[in-house]
């Protein structure tokens, strides 16, 4: 059985670094994604969300309560957030509206509402 989920996890992060042929992944809750070199579009329901990894590209549609980013080298551009947290290095988030609590712990890192 353990070796069941090890390939239903490489297919996934496979999948994502080439795009998501299943459409926008959805936040239910709570979501966490450990990727590198990943290009997705995800839709956060209210939810809490994590990325983690670097080099990677998100779209975030919707609004997110938190959405925390760790690693180096993401680019995440999100709807709007209650909370938007960097961690690590040379990070650079972008929300379109609202007015985020923005937390940032490392070097290099932004967000900036555009």
């Amino acid at each position: 059985m353990g070796a069941i989920v090890v390939v239903g996890v490489v297919l996934i992060i496979g999948a994502l670094q080439h795009g998501n042929p299943f459409g926008p992944t959805t936040v239910h809750g709570n979501l966490i994604m450990e990727n590198s070199g990943a290009k997705d579009t995800i839709a956060c329901n209210d939810g809490d969300l994590k990325l983690d990894g670097d080099n990677n590209t998100y779209t975030v549609t919707g609004h997110c309560r938190r959405l925390e980013v760790f690693g180096s080298a993401n680019r995440v551009t999100v709807d709007s957030a209650d909370t938007i947290s960097a961690f690590g290095d040379d990070n650079a988030l972008i929300y379109h509206s609202g007015t985020p609590q923005i937390g940032k712990t490392g070097n290099n890192n932004t967000v900036s509402q555009g």
